[in-house]
């Protein structure tokens, strides 16, 4: 930006009308199709589900005793486990359930149910993942539970964690005609029931598991400890609402009657007494309704119809279904039901053998077919929505004192859809309660046209009475449509505080806060945007790798959020800047960081993948001296191994300067650069830049803040650049006599680069484009009236640009007021 305006910067936020009214997006009718996500290599595959993890992994079961894992976006799968050789295959027999411990990111247990051979029995076992490639299991096992089988059919085999932590085993009658054993009925076998039990605190070195005490026949009442509900005769699957907990079983009927029930703690369903409604005159009980639970539906063998296969309440983000509907198929016809306010209509008619029903970590529906092919249920008439996560809201008019202490949060959209969306705002509180009170309207409702960019404060979305609230929450924004993205500021009144962070649909499991502050406060916030409480994990980790402090667990409610300063979260500690912050979290949440001195400078970044990482990194932006600026660099190693680290400053023209450094680099470790002489002596002059960071094999993450030499006036921070782009965009800009807008766009390839950028006015209009031609290595940084002369002297307080490039690049836009009060650096958003 050839001056020293190229790194200072603010935002504006001009007055958007609200939209009135709200949209009713439900479907009028209801159509689905099965998209094709494996079709070929699967042998019998029988269940689908994901790790929640934030890997979007898919995991499929097949029969003979595999599990195959199916990365996001490929058609085929590879081999997680294999235990053909004790599986008993055939009929009704095999692999049959999977489930993923909650706390599988970061503990890697999973469990399995399975007949064995040779005789059967159905084995409950837990296995590992590799500690060495999380696409591969641990072959050893441990088993829980064996429960023998008297007849080949009815075994049951669905198995699942619910919302209490607890695992939920499903178990046929044990097979043959009429539950001839009476097993569903007598509450001292375990077959013909759903039971619960507790991986996580064994009840002996024996006995891998005990009961939950509030099972009802647990301790001294008579019955069975493990039991939670009987009177079943083969449910084969069931599954737990996101929304509610409530567990929805497909119980297989005998030659008359399917049935759905809702499975209650120490519910009796009937079996062998009931098929459904139907009496059995099987006994021993007389059939008497008012003594068994009835089915929340049922349907006759009818229409090739023989084998209900239970399926899941959707709750996804797609609108494929209508939210809290009920989703399952029979087997012998082929058909998808739907089941929606006590209304069944058949969704879809296949020649597939259906076995299983399947959820993704986004609550999409899958199918999994006998023949060896799985789909994925779409709806080719709902809108692709989408949603974005703003991860910290504060809005207060402060103290009053002599610094400003005044907080505020401004979001831009931009809608690169080809038609108008609706977008739904909601603003949460820290306990996931709506955010409320006089003069407050939240949801909010707005709608953007195609194009068009929306720059909005938090008042003028949720009403003028959000500042006298004084909330400490987070926003989520749903739209119709999935073409849309963004970013957020936060700032005081008078502008002497500000900076941002772009936002996403992005989840995290296992994440990192690379930026600790030493002279100010450092702030976490993590949002839950899920159906469910979030158990998070911290620790404060040390430059050589090691735990300074914690664990630290922290519960955010369902739409709840974490927000703790550093230094309370860990006491006594003393947080240093050559300190960092990781978190594992039992479901995908949305981490932040907020640092800086009350009043004075913040700057913020969104939590970093552990997951993720790269060997190469990029700080878009590196500037010393002058007696004006200081730049930091924070990298962090994720991995356990200890690596090499090297430095290079390249300037604007693709040459390096000064020296290229290299430092040893602790596993887990970090290195946190400060030395204004780290690459030369600048002297009395500017040098600006960027750096690459390689290392000798770990991954690596961290961020890169600039801000003024004493940190009192202002400070920003981005994050390292591990992926390079070629399709940008930035949601903001303004342009005039208070306000400029700058941008960075750097080749750190070998060859040269074409970029071509396009600025448009709120309503999409285009203002101007140019084409950038960028040597190899070579770096452009200028103020947007540089790169297009004409709006200079306009007045220009909204619109957004447009950044693509015919190979990888990297960029960052600055965003400043011309009297230098404030610092804001805002990462591209790629484009949706």
């Amino acid at each position: 930006m050839r001056t020293v305006l190229r790194v200072i910067a603010v935002m504006v936020f001009c007055v958007a009308g609200l939209a009135t009214g709200r949209r009713d997006t439900a479907l009028a009718a209801v159509t689905i199709q099965l998209e094709p996500v494996v079709t070929a290599g699967l042998d019998r595959p029988l269940y689908v589900t994901h790790a929640h993890d934030g890997s979007n992994r898919l995991f499929i079961v097949e029969q003979p005793g595999r599990i195959k894992v199916l990365q996001p976006g490929a058609t085929s799968a590879a081999t997680f486990l294999d235990i053909t050789s004790l599986v008993l295959s055939g009929g009704e027999r095999g692999l049959l359930g999977l489930a993923f411990h909650p706390q599988f990111p970061t503990n890697g247990r999973f469990f399995v149910d399975y007949t064995r051979r040779p005789d059967g029995a159905t084995v409950v076992a837990e296995y590992g993942v590799s500690s060495s490639d999380p696409n591969v299991a641990d072959p050893r096992e441990t088993v829980l539970l064996t429960i023998p089988q008297p007849f080949e059919n009815h075994n049951g085999g669905m198995i699942a964690f619910g919302p209490d932590g607890f695992l939920y085993i499903g178990m046929g009658d044990g097979g043959s005609a009429n539950d001839p054993g009476n097993r569903a009925q007598n509450i001292d076998e375990l077959l013909g029931k759903i039971l619960r039990i507790d991986v996580d605190r064994p009840e002996s070195s024996s006995k891998r598991y005990s009961s939950p005490p509030d099972n009802p026949f647990s301790g001294s009442i008579p019955g069975r400890d493990e039991i939670f509900a009987l009177g079943l005769r083969n449910p084969w699957r069931f599954s737990f609402d996101r929304s509610t907990g409530q567990i929805y079983a497909g119980d297989v009927g005998q030659n008359a009657i399917e049935e759905i029930d809702i499975i209650a703690r120490g519910g009796n369903y009937g079996w062998r007494v009931f098929e459904g409604s139907r009496c059995t005159n099987q006994g021993p009980a007389p059939c008497n309704p008012g003594s068994f639970i009835s089915p929340l539906f049922e349907y006759p063998h009818t229409a090739g119809r023989c084998s209900v296969i239970g399926g899941y309440v959707y709750r996804g983000s797609k609108s494929t279904l209508p939210a809290g509907s009920y989703v399952f198929g029979d087997y012998c016809s082929g058909e998808i039901f739907l089941l929606d306010r006590g209304v069944q209509s058949v969704l879809l008619a296949t020649s597939l053998a259906i076995t299983s029903f399947g959820e993704d970590e986004a609550g999409e529906i899958y199918v999994a077919a006998l023949g060896g092919s799985v789909w994925r249920i779409v709806n080719p008439n709902s809108p692709s929505a989408a949603s974005l996560y703003y991860p910290r809201l504060v809005s207060t008019g402060g103290s009053g004192g002599a610094l400003d202490d005044s907080e505020h949060t401004g979001i831009a959209i931009v809608n690169l859809d080809t038609s108008e969306t609706t977008l739904r705002a909601t603003a949460f509180d820290r306990t996931g309660a709506v955010i409320s009170g006089s003069g407050i309207r939240n949801p909010a409702v707005m709608s953007l046209r195609a194009g068009q960019q929306l720059p909005i404060m938090d008042s003028e979305i949720f009403g003028v009475g959000l500042s006298a609230a004084k909330p400490v929450g987070w926003v989520l924004v749903e739209s119709t449509l999935s073409k849309i993205t963004g970013l957020f500021l936060m700032f005081n009144a008078s502008l002497s505080v500000m900076d941002g962070a772009d936002v996403s649909s992005n989840t995290l499991t296992s994440f990192l806060l690379p930026d600790v502050e030493d002279t100010g406060f450092t702030q976490i916030h993590v949002a839950n945007p899920n159906g469910d409480p979030a158990e998070i994990t911290f620790e404060l980790v040390g430059s050589d790798g090691s735990t300074r402090a914690g664990p630290q667990l922290r519960t955010a409610n369902t739409n709840g959020c974490v927000v703790a300063l550093v230094s309370d979260l860990f006491p006594g500690a003393n947080p240093r800047a050559s300190d960092y912050v990781k978190a594992t979290a039992n479901r995908p949440v949305v981490p932040f960081e907020y640092m800086g001195k009350t009043g004075q400078y913040a700057r913020g970044l969104n939590g970093q993948d552990a997951a993720a990482g790269a060997s190469t990194l990029y700080a878009p932006q590196y500037a010393v001296g002058g007696n004006l600026i200081r730049t930091s660099l924070s990298v962090v190693n994720l991995d356990d191994a200890p690596g090499t680290v090297t430095f290079e400053l390249v300037g604007d023209d693709g040459r390096n300067i000064g020296n290229v450094r290299q430092l040893s680099l602790a596993g887990k470790g970090k290195l946190h650069i400060t030395d204004p002489k780290f690459f030369l002596d600048p002297g009395g002059s500017l040098i600006d830049g960027y750096v690459r960071i390689t290392s000798s094999g770990p991954r690596l993450a961290g961020s890169v803040a600039f801000g003024d030499p004493g940190e009192s006036t202002f400070s920003a921070a981005l994050p390292l650049v591990s992926t390079l782009l070629n399709d940008l965009v930035y949601s903001q800009f303004a342009s005039d006599d208070t306000y400029f807008t700058g941008l960075a766009i750097l080749n750190p390839g070998e060859t040269p680069v074409r970029a071509t950028l396009e600025l448009k006015d709120r309503t999409g209009a285009p203002i101007a484009s140019k084409v950038e031609n960028l040597a190899a290595r070579q770096r452009k940084s200028q103020l947007l009236t540089e790169y297009f002369p004409a709006i200079a002297g306009e007045k220009r307080t909204g619109g957004y640009f447009t950044v693509s490039a015919d190979g990888g690049i990297a960029s960052f836009a600055a965003f400043g007021t011309r009297t230098l009060s404030v610092l804001c650096a805002i990462p591209p958003q790629r484009r949706p």
